[in-house]
């Protein structure tokens, strides 16, 4: 693995944004998300297999920057909310609140419990592992990693049946500081693309996807992916395609860019419902003037070829509108190992649509090419899929 700091490499290299500040990105409460643990095992193992790459650095995005894409009203609240390291930027969904309230009510009938003490109503939701740090981080409990208590406002939440529940993505300090280096590293990245001074670029701990243009979603408080493709419109005239294989979908880019005919919008996800084997054609196809400019495909469990057959579909879609610029995530949690999903992919699949996508690139948009890591949350997995992405994007 070859480096050189500040990417000052030959540019022709991939270049990759792989600092430490950027990879604290991960919630010390989500034993499948901790802090620095998936940035290090990528680098281990792309040092492994020698990959050939130049490492960059970037400062973070200002607050001007990551309003290209954010309300400056929703980079404020996110940016104070986390200076108090309690409580989270986004709200739980009301079965999630509705459940909350079952168990809540299990622990005051007990005063302090334990999963032994209350072990119908863990079987019915899950795990105290999994639920008290989400109650802990709202306050609303005490929580020692084996007993857990009410405190005064989870009996005020209780009594109060209007009372809303914060969401998964704590309001951590550390995690804003990661995630506004991530933000800075894509500005930098499409800035020094549309420059000549590096044709591509992967930033790993990137890709989250979900936030929307005024509130934070499922452990995104920024979407560095919607930053790129706002970044990347600014830097070239013609289309930009946004091509995301996470096996989630791309919301908050999606609802960003629905009636932008501009962006140019090809996703694959896995979707609740599809039956093994099977890909459907989805209902997110643009609104507007962005009507037809997108495409999603849903997909049930598949296997190596069958994926590639239906991204094949997906990728003939974008060719064929000619983007000046790719923005491409390519999260690997669609892999068999993943406890994300149920696909029986291997990483060999992410290899070769890293491959395609390169070409497309390549042969559309002057090789402009911005990846981002996406999800993969099995170490090991993860390692190994991100590493064939690299692969993928540098060999020929």
């Amino acid at each position: 693995m070859t480096t050189s700091q500040g990417g000052r490499g030959d540019p022709a290299r991939l270049a990759v944004y792989a600092d430490e500040t950027l990879g604290r990105y991960g919630f010390v409460e989500k034993p499948w998300f901790q802090p620095s643990e998936r940035l290090a095992a990528f680098l281990t193992e792309a040092g492994r297999r020698e990959l050939a790459f130049d490492r960059c650095s970037a400062p973070p995005a200002t607050d001007a920057e990551l309003a290209w894409f954010h309300t400056p009203a929703h980079v404020a609240w996110v940016t104070e909310r986390c200076r108090s390291d309690r409580g989270s930027v986004d709200r739980a969904p009301e079965p999630v609140v509705a459940r909350a309230r079952v168990l809540l009510a299990a622990i005051a009938a007990v005063g302090v419990a334990t999963e032994a003490s209350i072990a119908e109503t863990v079987a019915e939701l899950g795990s105290l592992d999994a639920w008290a740090p989400l109650l802990q981080s709202d306050g609303l409990v005490t929580w020692d990693g084996a007993s857990v208590a009410l405190t005064d406002a989870g009996h005020a939440f209780l009594a109060d049946p209007q009372a809303s529940l914060g969401g998964p993505t704590f309001a951590r300090a550390a995690v804003e500081r990661a995630a506004r280096h991530i933000c800075g590293a894509v500005v930098d990245a499409v800035r020094r693309i549309q420059a000549g001074e590096i044709r591509s670029a992967f930033v790993p701990i990137a890709g989250f996807h979900h936030a929307h243009r005024a509130e934070a979603r499922m452990y995104c408080l920024y979407n560095d992916a919607g930053l790129a493709v706002e970044a990347a419109l600014r830097a070239v005239d013609g289309p930009v395609a946004y091509i995301d294989v996470d096996i989630h979908r791309g919301d908050g880019v999606y609802e960003a860019f629905a009636e932008q005919p501009r962006v140019v919008i090809a996703d694959v996800y896995q979707r609740e419902g599809v039956a093994r084997g099977e890909v459907v054609e989805t209902e997110f196809v643009g609104r507007g003037a962005g009507e037809g400019a997108k495409r999603a495909l849903g997909i049930g469990p598949l296997d190596d070829a069958a994926y590639l057959a239906a991204f094949e579909g997906l990728e003939a879609f974008v060719r064929a509108r000619r983007p000046a610029f790719v923005v491409f995530e390519a999260g690997v949690d669609g892999l068999a190992t993943d406890p994300m999903s149920d696909q029986d992919l291997t990483p060999a699949v992410f290899r070769e649509v890293a491959r395609r996508v390169k070409a497309l690139a390549d042969e559309c948009a002057g090789g402009r090419l911005l990846v981002l890591g996406g999800g993969g949350y099995e170490i090991t997995g993860l390692a190994a899929g991100w590493s064939a992405v690299v692969e993928g994007l540098t060999t020929a």
